[in-house]
Order: structure tokens, then sequence, then C-alpha cells
């Protein structure tokens, strides 16, 4: 494995050079570098695995050239060797995908190596699991059947046409029948398998749902087609279980098998697909345990629940981040029990449950922040993703996501005062404010002159202030806040990029896309297909 050392310190690089055994931990040092300009360039030229750089440079620092090696997506694993112990540097190399960092005066030559071995392993078994997925999809999109599905996901997912789709399908006379699995199937290699079990096509609709297509014979009378799909749904089940059983499956217990209906055109392929979504509310809000369902009727919805219900919830949310503002364990339970119990009377069509509870959840992310609660990273990297419903099989499944979500962000921030101490002070008046202002005002050309002139303190005063206190600077939080707003608008509103741009504080879309990608990970656009 290939690695290069980047410092501005000779006697840094002389020192790794000479102290570690190299070879014997089968490593190789190929290139030495005094700044992240010169690190570039031997990237750009080296077949390079293992990269070790200082953070204090000139030209090009070390937080720069992690970024440069994120952004360009190079397939290298970097560990930080620094002499600055501040966590927000921490915080951002380790953001920026640094498998380690550490400080100069307490490393020792064994730990080094440790650490490097451990990144060696993690940078092999990543691009064994590339190879296996990218072996994978080019042998699916070689074969006749996934094109046929990916047809079909166009024709459901994207309501785009396929005349030639209806001749193909449905040529003399023939007649499909939908059957829906609805369960989580992330890292199930499904594909080969339904052709063998005697599917036409399988189309996934989501993560956790899958619309499943087998040819019934022309008189459905005569076939017992509920017979023949209660033969299926039993074989689908142990298919799955069997599937689940391996190493390499995500089991997700629960979930059902849902019967469909004859279909004879792409029209009613459009409709059956709407039949399954009554279909799964109902499963939703009954919790229902048998794993074999028949389809609704025509017409039938699962809404309706108790009048009132729904602005009931929407107080409760009120209430609960009322609650985060003001410490209080006992009342942020007490609301988030409530708030499940009141969403599942409010009966909300699920892409409407799932949107309630994103935004929910990064309000509650942004108010624990806000008032220093230890647990407010640990609660947004866990629970503020986009499509929190995904996971929660039933309406059970949320109300116990709500409390368990909310109870592990307030046990740790209460956790001194019931051991004698006191909860974390919240952030000062002066951050709050800034906080507020950045909040109120990121559609606008705001600079950290601004916000200082607003709070009335000193730009250099302020901005030391809201580092220590928040762990980030004022640019990233007003970065981050634009960043959820943008997403916000992107899931919801279907504006164009330039105009989600223009609304959250950019001069230019370019400069937003490049700001986006950084910040989520792919494009603005990637990110509204993905979230539709």
């Amino acid at each position: 494995m290939n690695v290069i050392v980047v410092d501005d310190e000779p006697i840094i690089r002389i020192g790794l050079r000479s102290m570690l055994d190299w070879e014997g931990a089968g490593l190789r040092l190929v290139g030495e570098a005094e700044d992240g300009e010169e690190a570039w360039t031997l990237l750009e030229a080296l077949e390079v695995d293992l990269l070790i750089t200082d953070l204090l440079m000139p030209r090009m620092d070390g937080l720069e050239l992690l970024r440069r090696i994120k952004d360009q997506g190079k397939d290298v694993s970097t560990i930080v060797l620094s002499c600055v112990d501040d966590f927000a540097w921490v915080k951002e190399a380790m953001k920026l995908g640094a498998k380690d960092y550490i400080l100069k005066p307490t490393m020792e030559p064994e730990q080094l190596l440790q650490i490097m071995e451990e990144a060696r392993q993690d940078l092999e078994a990543r691009r064994a699991e590339r190879s296996r997925v990218e072996a994978w999809r080019q042998a699916l999109e070689q074969s006749k059947q996934v094109q046929l599905n990916a047809r079909l996901e166009q024709l459901l997912l994207q309501e785009r046409e396929d005349p030639a789709l209806e001749l193909e399908l449905f040529a003399d006379g023939r007649q499909l029948r939908s059957l829906l699995l609805y369960r989580g199937l992330a890292g199930l290699d499904v594909a080969p398998d339904w052709e063998e079990l005697g599917y036409s096509a399988a189309v996934r609709l989501d993560p956790d749902r899958l619309l499943l297509l087998y040819e019934e014979p022309k008189s459905a009378e005569r076939a017992g087609s509920d017979t023949g799909f209660e033969a299926r749904a039993a074989r689908l089940l142990r298919e799955m279980e069997g599937k689940q059983s391996s190493e390499d499956a995500v089991r997700v217990p629960g979930g059902f098998v849902g019967n469909g209906t004859a279909i004879r055109g792409l029209s009613e392929l459009k409709l059956a697909r709407k039949r399954h979504e009554r279909q799964i509310e109902a499963w939703f809000y009954g919790d229902r345990s048998d794993p074999v369902v028949a389809v609704l009727p025509a017409g039938e919805s699962p809404s309706g629940g108790v009048p009132g219900a729904e602005p009931l919830a929407y107080a409760s949310r009120t209430d609960l981040l009322r609650a985060i503002s003001h410490g209080n364990e006992a009342a942020v339970l007490f609301q988030a029990q409530e708030l499940g119990t009141q969403l599942a009377e409010a009966r909300l069509p699920l892409a409407e449950l799932d949107a309630f509870l994103a935004e929910l959840f990064a309000s509650a992310a942004r108010s624990a922040q806000e008032y220093g609660y230890a647990g407010a990273d640990d609660f947004e990297r866990h629970y503020a993703q986009p499509h929190p419903l995904r996971g929660c099989l039933t309406m059970e499944h949320v109300k116990q996501r709500l409390v368990q979500a909310f109870e592990e962000l307030g046990s740790p921030y209460l956790r001194g005062a019931e051991s004698g101490g006191s909860p974390p002070k919240p952030p000062s008046p002066f951050v709050r404010k800034a906080i507020q202002y950045m909040r109120a005002n990121y559609s606008l050309n705001v600079s950290t002159a601004h916000i200082a002139e607003h709070v009335k303190l000193s730009r250099s005063y302020l901005s030391d202030l809201y580092s220590k206190e928040t762990g980030e600077s004022l640019i990233e939080t007003l970065t981050r806040i634009r960043m959820d707003e943008a997403k916000k608008r992107l899931r919801q509103s279907g504006m164009k990029v330039y105009e989600v741009a223009e609304a959250v504080g950019f001069p230019d879309s370019k400069t937003f896309v490049k700001v986006f990608k950084r910040i989520v990970g792919c494009t603005p656009k990637e990110y509204e297909l993905s979230n539709k």
C-alpha cells in the first residue's frame, strides 16, 4: 500500500521516514510534500492509497487538501497528524473523511502504525465492496429483465409514457397480476431470484417496497387466482427469510405481501400501484401482523382519523420543542408520547407523515444544538435525516421511535444534574441572537459583519465566542441553515435549482451547486430525484 506524507516541517518528514518500519507493516512511502499543493501534484501523478497530512501549511492547508480529495472523489484514506489541539479543527477534519486525528506531541510510532493498519483494512474493505457492487451492477445492466424493470420504474415513478411497453406486456390478451412486498430490502441482492420464482418484472417503488408482476392465465376464474397468490406469497416469504439469514443481508423484521388484481394494460398498472399504497396505509395504521393480506376494494382509503387530531399534533410538536428549550426531560418524554398518540389518530397519508417527522427531527436537532444538549450531534446524525419513516413498518414503530429518539436526546443533557451537577449551560444571549438572525435572514447577502452589527459585538470577538460555544464558525452555521432550507425546498416545492439558490441566499446557481454537493454529498438535482 502506497503512502505519502505531507508536512511543512522537514524534521517531521525525516522522523516519520526513519522511525517507522514501513516494509514490515506492508507499506511503502512513495512521496513527501511540503504543503497541500505539492501533495495534490503527487496524488495526480502517483497511485496513492494512504495520505498522512499536517493541517497548518502554506499555500494549501491540510483541511483544503482533505476537502479537495473528498470533492474529487479520490480513493485515498487520510490521517491527520497535527499540533492543532482544537475541537473545531478535529470536527472539520473528520467531516472531510479523515480516518483519525493524531496530535504530534503525544504520537507514538506504534500508535501511528496501528492506525495506518486500520486505515488500510478499511480502504481494502471499501474497495472490495465497490468491486462486488460494480460487478453485480454490470451483470444486471446486461440483462433484458433489468431493462424491463427500468422501463416500468420510469413509467410508475417518473410518469413517462412507453407505448411499446404496452404491446410488449399485454399483447394477445395477456394479463398480469401485481403483488407488493412491503419490507426492508436494503442490501439484498434481489434481482436474479424474481425471474426464478416466476415473476415477469420487479419494480422497486421505494427502499421498503417492491412491486412484483407475474403472468396469469387468461381465465382468472379457472386459474384460482387467490390460491395462486397465497402460494406465491408463502414461497416469497420463505425465499426472503432464507436471504436474510446470510451474512451480507440486512434483516428488517415485519412487513407483508399484498395481493393485487388482474392488470390488462399500463393504465390499470398505475391504478394497481395506487391501490397498493392504500393497502400499505391500512396495514401501517392497523398494525397487522398477518404477513399475507388481500388488496383493498377499489376506492377504499385508510384515511379518516379522529377529527381535529392533526392540528393537535402540530400543537404537541410546538410543546415538544418548547420543552427541549427549557431542558425539561420529563416534559420532553411526555410530549413525545403525546405526539405519537395524536399522529396515530390523525392517520396522515404516509408521505405527509414522513415530511412531518423529518421537519420535527430537524427542528429538534437545531433547538438542542442551540441550547447546548450533550447528545445533539448524535441525535442529528441518527434521526434528523431525510425520510425518517423508512424502517418504521407500523405506526407503533413510529411511536416507539419518537420516544426512543427524545429519550436519547434528553438523558445525556440532564445526566450531570442526576449526579449532583447541573445541565450544560445554554449558549450566551449573543450566540442565540446570532443564530436567530441567521435563521431569519439566510436568504439575504449576510456577512459576519452584518451578524456582529446585529448583536452589537465586534466581529472578531463574536467569531471567537461563537466558535468556542458551538464548535463551528458563523459561516459554517449560516451555510448549514441554508442547506437545510434548500433541502426542504427541493423535497417539497418543485422549484428549479436556480430558484432555490436565489431563495437561500446564493448569488448564482453554480456556487450553490458546488457548496450543496460539498455539504450534502450529491447535487441538488440528484437530491431532488432521490426524495420524490
